[in-house]
């Protein structure tokens, strides 16, 4: 690393990630948990990720953060939920669409968690539509910008 005048501590080999999604993922089957697609690295510090998923090269606490645009959201499906999986437990949001009186086209969920990690384990994220009469929900890309992304950085 490098200290600069100012006091400012740089390093580049600190494990820190950035994916998105550039391409759209559609017609997901309901009542099933789908793995996120991040087919494109924005920066991979250290080249942690892969197919997917993050895996940690040492014990620590590593934030992590997600964002999944939604599309087609189906206001009578029970549930839906995004979660960070990691070895240690799943982290989990949920939205209830009841209170939608229609289809909801677009729908960004975000998760943001400090995890503890041990070396080796892996992280990814997960997507499922519980319930509802149709399986047209689609996890949405961008060309020009981030809507589904993943990221993470060891804190420590």
């Amino acid at each position: 690393g490098d200290l600069d005048v100012g006091g400012t501590y740089t390093n580049n080999t600190q494990p820190a990630f950035l994916a998105r999604n550039t391409s759209v993922d559609s017609n997901l089957a309901k009542d099933t948990f789908h793995t996120v697609d991040f087919n494109s690295e924005v920066y991979d510090q250290a080249s942690n990720f892969t197919s997917d998923t993050f895996t940690a090269p040492v014990t620590g606490k590593y934030l992590l953060s997600t964002q999944v645009r939604l599309d087609d959201i189906q206001s009578d499906a029970g549930f839906y939920e995004l979660n960070i999986v990691t070895s240690n437990r799943t982290y989990r949001r949920f939205i209830d669409p009841v209170g939608f009186d229609t289809q909801v086209d677009h729908f960004g969920m975000n998760l943001t968690v400090v995890a503890d990690m041990d070396t080796n384990d892996t992280a990814y994220v997960q997507v499922r539509q519980s319930g509802g009469t149709s399986s047209t929900l689609d996890i949405e890309a961008n060309s020009s910008h981030l809507d589904t992304f993943f990221s993470g950085y060891l804190l420590g």
